[in-house]
């Protein structure tokens, strides 16, 4: 009997696997966690959602981050149309549970201030 091919798939942009193994002996450090098929399943997801979370949620920050560099360089003009932009990804993150959504209004509440202080 000829051995297996080493065949890799990728599951999200960032995680690639060998289809040899049962896919769940990859969660959590290699140990087989899943004792049906349907809890394979949900760690799968769970992988694929935690990935997408860490994306949306580091987008946002740098979203965040561009807007505190123009305030802090008194830009009114960028300020305000980075503030529409953050506030919008900043509203969809918190819509898909990436943040709390009393986070989300605080920190658009708190730059908004910031913002309408330049003038």
């Amino acid at each position: 009997m000829l051995p297996l091919p080493q065949v890799v798939f990728a599951l999200h942009s960032d995680l690639f696997f060998d289809i040899s193994k049962p896919l769940f002996e990859y969660f959590i450090g290699g140990q087989t966690l899943a004792n049906h098929k349907s809890a394979a399943k949900r760690a799968r997801q769970d992988i694929k959602k935690s990935a997408t979370n860490a994306k949306t949620r580091s987008q946002v920050r740098t979203f965040e981050k561009k807007l505190l560099k123009a305030i802090a360089s008194e830009d009114s003009a960028t300020a305000k149309t980075l503030l529409v932009g953050f506030s919008s990804k900043m509203g969809k993150a918190a819509q898909k549970g990436v943040f709390h959504a009393n986070t989300a209004a605080r920190k658009i509440s708190r730059l908004a201030t910031q913002v309408s202080r330049l003038g």
